[in-house]
C-alpha cells in the first residue's frame, strides 16, 4: 500500500492537494491506510466507511462521553482548570494508560509533564479525551470528551450543509493508478476528504479556545493523526503555538503516518506537528528523509518517557508494581516467561490456534497475555478459551494491568503478529517472534538486527521460539539525559500565548 502511495506522490502533485483548504496529502494517507489496513492483512474486504450518521454516530458517542464522565465521582476524576496559564499544555490520546498504585498514568505525557515541574520548575496541563473512564488519574487532568463530540457533530453538521471546496489536481488518475497497483483498494471520495477537513477544522475553534485560557509555550500531543489531534494541530498554527507529536509505538519505515510523505508545501502541512518527539535514531533515519533536518517538520530524539519512568522506580506504584511481578515469577519459576501482545481483534480460530501453542509449549513455557489497551474486553474471550489453562487465565489480568516496562523486565521471549510492543522489547533485551507478513513487514529493522526472528504462522510459534531462545541481546537502559536535552531545545526561545 506504501509503494503505491509513493508513486502516485511521484506522478502528482500532491502537496498541492487541498481539501476544505487544508493540504489533504496527510489526510488522504490516513483515511486510505486505516479504512484498507484489515483489507490487506487479514484478506477480508471493507467498504469505505459510510458518511457521519448524524441520528447514531456522532450522537452515541456523545452520550457515551457524558455517560462515562458521569459515571466517575467527583473526587475520582482530580478535575484540572482550564483557566490557569500553563508553560505547556499535553493532549493525550485518550488509550496510552497504565494503571499505578490504582491510578491511570498517561504514559507518554506524565512522566514529561512531572519532569517539566520537577526539574525545570515549568507548569503543564493534561487534556484527555476518554470515552472510556479511566478513573481515577494520578495527574489532574482535564477530560473534554464530552466538549469534542459536540464540536464533532457540529463540523459534521456544517460539512452536509456546506459545497465540498476540493482542489485535487490529477486526483482521478491518481485513483486510476491506485486501482491498478492494488486492486481492490478502497480510495477515498473528494467529499470524504472535505468533511473531514471540514470536521477537524470547526472542531479547531473549541481547541483554540482551550489555547486561548492556557497560553501554553508548547503543545505535546500523542498520536496526531485523527480529527481530535488534527484540529489541535490547526489551533496551535493559528496561534503561532510549537506543536511536538510524542512517539507512541513503533514507527518505520511503512508506517502510513511518519514514513514516506514525499514533497512538502513550502511551509509543511498544516495536519503535521512542527515537531516529532521520537525514542531513538532509528525513528530519526525513518522521518529526516522526507522531513529534513531543518524544515517545517523537525525531530528531536528524547527516549521512551514511559521507559526512563518506571526504570526510576520512583512513581507512585511502581515499586508495588515490580514486587506483584518478583511474586508472579518466583510461583512460576523454572518456565521461560513468555509475554503475547493481543491486537484485541484475534478471530476463533487464531484463538483456537494460540491455545494449541500453550499446550504444546506448557512443559516449558509460561504465558503472559496482554490486552491491548484500546480492547481490554477482549480478555473475556481469553479467558473462556484458556478454559484448561487456569495458571495462564490466572495471569490475565496481571499481564494486561501491569507497566509494560515493569513487564518486560521478567520476560524472556516476546510473541506478536504486529504490535509496536517488539520495539520495546527490544530495549530489554527481550527477542521477539512474528507469525504474520505485518510484523515481518514493519519490524524489518529488528530482523536485520537479530532482535526478532519471523515464523510462517501463529501455530509455527514453538519453532519460534527455540530460535529466539538462541540469540543473545543486550538490555538498553534508558536515561534521563536526552529527555532533558529533548525538553530544553523544545522550549528555548519559546513565549506564553498571548490571550
Amino acid at each position: 500500500m506504501l509503494e503505491a502511495l509513493d508513486r502516485v506522490a511521484e506522478r502528482f502533485p500532491v502537496e498541492d492537494w487541498r481539501a476544505d483548504g487544508l493540504g489533504a496529502w496527510p489526510l488522504f494517507r490516513y483515511e486510505i491506510c486505516t479504512t484498507n489496513f484489515y483489507m490487506f492483512t487479514h484478506r477480508a474486504q471493507r467498504a469505505e466507511p459510510a458518511p457521519v450518521t448524524l441520528g447514531t454516530t456522532r450522537l452515541a458517542q456523545l452520550r457515551e462521553a457524558v455517560r462515562a464522565r458521569r459515571s466517575v465521582p467527583r473526587v475520582d476524576r482530580k478535575d484540572a482548570p482550564l483557566w490557569r496559564q500553563r508553560d505547556a499544555l499535553f493532549f493525550s490520546d485518550g488509550v496510552s494508560f497504565s494503571k499505578l498504585a490504582g491510578e491511570y498514568v498517561e504514559k507518554f505525557c506524565d512522566p514529561l509533564l512531572l519532569r517539566l515541574e520537577q526539574e525545570q520548575g515549568l507548569t503543564g496541563v493534561l487534556v484527555t479525551p476518554l470515552n472510556r473512564a479511566l478513573a481515577p488519574r494520578q495527574t489532574p487532568s482535564v477530560l473534554v470528551q464530552p466538549q469534542l463530540e459536540v464540536a464533532l457533530l457540529a463540523g459534521a453538521v456544517s460539512a452536509r450543509a456546506r459545497r465540498p471546496v476540493v482542489s485535487l489536481p490529477g486526483y482521478d488518475e491518481a485513483k486510476a493508478l491506485l486501482a491498478r497497483i492494488a486492486p481492490g483498494l478502497v480510495v477515498p471520495s473528494a467529499l470524504k476528504l472535505f468533511r473531514n477537513a471540514h470536521i477537524s477544522k470547526v472542531t479547531s475553534r473549541l481547541c483554540e479556545g482551550w489555547l486561548r485560557l492556557v497560553r501554553p509555550r508548547v503543545v505535546f500531543l500523542v498520536a496526531f493523526y485523527g480529527n481530535e489531534r488534527a484540529a489541535m494541530l490547526l489551533a496551535c498554527r493559528r496561534l503561532g503555538i510549537p506543536t511536538v507529536d510524542l512517539q507512541h509505538g513503533a514507527i518505520s519505515a511503512v508506517h502510513f503516518a511518519y514514513a514516506r510523505l514525499g514533497r512538502l508545501p513550502p511551509h509543511g502541512y498544516e495536519l503535521l506537528p512542527d515537531w516529532f518527539w521520537v525514542w531513538s535514531e532509528r525513528e530519526r533515519e525513518v522521518i529526516e528523509p522526507w522531513a529534513g533536518k531543518d524544515g517545517p517538520h523537525r525531530v528531536v530524539v528524547g527516549g521512551n518517557p514511559f521507559i526512563t519512568y518506571c526504570q526510576a522506580r520512583q512513581g507512585r506504584g511502581l515499586a508495588e508494581a515490580g514486587q506483584a511481578l518478583d511474586e508472579a515469577l518466583r510461583a512460576h519459576a523454572g518456565r521461560a516467561q513468555v509475554l503475547y501482545s493481543a491486537s484485541g481483534y484475534e478471530t476463533d480460530e487464531q484463538l483456537r490456534t494460540l491455545v494449541a501453542v500453550v499446550g504444546q509449549t506448557a512443559p516449558t513455557h509460561r504465558w503472559w497475555l496482554r490486552m491491548h489497551p484500546s480492547r481490554p474486553e477482549a480478555a473475556e474471550r481469553f479467558a473462556a478459551a484458556l478454559v484448561d489453562f487456569p495458571a495462564e487465565r490466572a495471569l490475565l489480568d496481571l499481564a494486561s494491568r501491569l507497566p509494560l516496562p515493569v513487564l518486560l523486565s521478567g520476560m524472556q521471549a516476546h510473541v506478536t503478529e504486529g504490535s509496536s510492543t517488539a520495539e520495546e522489547a527490544a530495549l530489554f533485551g527481550v527477542p521477539t517472534v512474528l507469525f504474520a507478513e505485518e510484523g515481518t513487514t514493519q519490524f524489518a529493522p529488528l530482523l536485520e538486527r537479530g532482535q526478532a526472528v519471523a515464523v510462517a504462522s501463529l501455530g509455527d510459534v514453538p519453532q519460534g521460539l527455540a530460535l529466539a531462545a538462541a540469540l543473545a541481546l543486550p538490555r538498553q537502559d534508558s536515561g534521563p539525559e536526552k529527555e532533558r536535552e529533548a525538553l530544553a531545545r523544545l522550549f528555548a526561545g519559546s513565549r506564553p500565548t498571548q490571550g
